[in-house]
């Protein structure tokens, strides 16, 4: 019996796909712990509430087996005497049921009705050969209000385990051969149908979820994968005037290569240039399934640049990959204007206590001391708000490979900001040692107006690739 607790999840082998086919599931239940009776009567009772009868079958079996004390052996019982007899009668009629139901291979779902069988059977013999080892005594009630345990300890399940895993590793291999099967009739299609291959894909990758490197599976899936992948291309948003600076049109050409990149969205690759670091900006090729499966680095394409903070420094060869996408995505800042203006907004006088001298004084034992004489001083000040305004507006559209254009928009952003400060009139400039007497820096509104933009820019086509790969 292992003191830790262990689960073993099969789920598409080692493969996790956004349309996950496989759904069967082997789990091995043990309870952690320090192996005392209260403990594993504690988890039998949060297996319980969990309606997982058979968990908690498997805990009272450990209690009972090293219970001393009357409460715990109680306890225990208590959970055996309650579950045991109708859970095992369940079982076994969701067993033959799932008998008849798999006697012909079906699909996926027979596979998951027969690793069903098998977690069942799994169960069951953990407990029952536990229970069986026990003498007669752990079944008689230790307190009077206890009721006698009257359950027929069934045999061990060793060879129904045995069996039921061979059924469902067949099952597995014939569910794999169906997925393979469908997966080469879309692969056959040809190289130019990208929508019949990404099913393709998904069909190989299906297949390797049931068993690992199934047959060609893997080479064939990663061919399915390049031919069914749709490239988007994220050309550096040119500006349209002085106001509309580098930095701006830069950091939107990067805002919206990563958040597209950021989606990991399947069979799509992203084209295009994202910062790295604080001077550098890193060029890749990111498909969205080929990271989702945790593919090793070594079977993803990429690419880096190192370009100026300011200014793209690109090769006609990293251009010619982004214009060369399936679709490219290009835009035009421009119509970037700011005004400010400064008010008067009223006066305000401001006071406060200021040391002016100190005075000698005796305390209560006669003692001469020091302390420090204050006076209130005021000052009249002049409130002054300073409002300043941008706005900026993009030109952008998504062109297909051939210049056919997907469609084409225009949006537009307004920014504010505004910051409040006293300038001294008369009084006592004391007073307004607390007092905000200069405007804040004003932040770079165009840039936060860019952003905006590229931020709507980005949620548009990160939609059109999510239905341009849907099936």
């Amino acid at each position: 019996m292992s003191n830790f607790l262990f689960t073993v999840v099969l789920f598409l082998g080692s493969i996790v796909l956004a349309h996950a086919q496989p759904n069967f599931k082997i789990v091995d239940f043990e309870p952690k712990g320090d192996k005392k009776p209260s403990y594993y009567n504690s988890q039998a009772k949060k297996e319980r509430k969990k309606n997982r009868i058979d968990n908690a079958l498997l805990c009272a079996s450990y209690a009972l087996e090293i219970a001393s004390k009357k409460k715990d052996i109680s306890n225990a019982q208590e959970v055996l005497r309650t579950y045991y007899t109708a859970q095992v009668e369940s079982n076994l009629r969701k067993i033959d049921e799932h008998k008849v139901a798999t006697a012909e291979f079906k699909g996926d779902g027979t596979v998951t009705k027969q690793a069903e069988i098998y977690n069942m059977y799994v169960a069951m013999n953990k407990y029952n050969k536990v229970l069986r080892k026990l003498p007669a005594s752990k079944f008689t009630p230790v307190k009077k209000k206890d009721a006698k345990v009257e359950i027929q300890i069934a045999e061990p399940y060793s060879s129904e385990v045995n069996r039921a895993l061979v059924a469902f590793e067949k099952g597995k291999r014939k569910a794999a051969e169906m997925h393979y099967k469908e997966g080469l009739s879309h692969f056959n299609i040809g190289p130019d149908n990208k929508q019949a291959n990404r099913r393709a894909a998904r069909r190989f990758a299906y297949a390797q979820g049931y068993v690992q490197n199934y047959k060609d599976a893997d080479g064939l899936y990663e061919q399915a994968v390049q031919r069914g992948t749709v490239s988007i291309g994220v050309m550096p948003i040119e500006s349209g005037g002085d106001k509309c600076d580098a930095e701006s049109v830069n950091e939107m050409t990067r805002l919206i290569t990563s958040q597209l990149r950021k989606e990991n969205i399947e069979f799509i690759e992203v084209r295009g240039y994202e910062k790295n670091a604080a001077t550098d900006v890193t060029y890749a090729l990111a498909r969205g399934l080929v990271n989702s499966l945790n593919i090793s680095d070594s079977k993803k394409s990429n690419t880096t640049a190192s370009l100026n903070e300011s200014k793209f420094d690109m090769s006609s060869g990293d251009l010619d990959q982004i214009r060369n996408a399936d679709y490219v995505l290009t835009g035009k800042l421009g119509a970037c204007r700011t005004s400010s203006i400064t008010e008067d907004s009223g006066e305000k006088v401001f006071s406060r206590e200021v040391v002016v001298g100190q005075e000698t004084y005796k305390d209560e034992d006669g003692k001469e001391k020091k302390r420090d004489v204050k006076k209130e001083v005021t000052a009249k000040s002049k409130k002054k708000v300073k409002t300043v305004k941008a706005s900026a507006a993009v030109k952008y559209r998504l062109v297909a490979k051939g210049g056919r254009v997907v469609w084409a928009r225009e949006l537009s952003d307004k920014e504010s900001w505004t910051t409040e400060w006293y300038v001294f009139l008369s009084g006592d400039k004391r007073a307004m040692d607390d007092a905000k007497t200069k405007p804040s820096s004003t932040p770079k509104l165009i840039g936060d107006a860019a952003r905006q933009l590229a931020q709507s820019m980005s949620k548009e086509l990160k939609q059109f690739a999510k239905n341009e790969v849907k099936d």
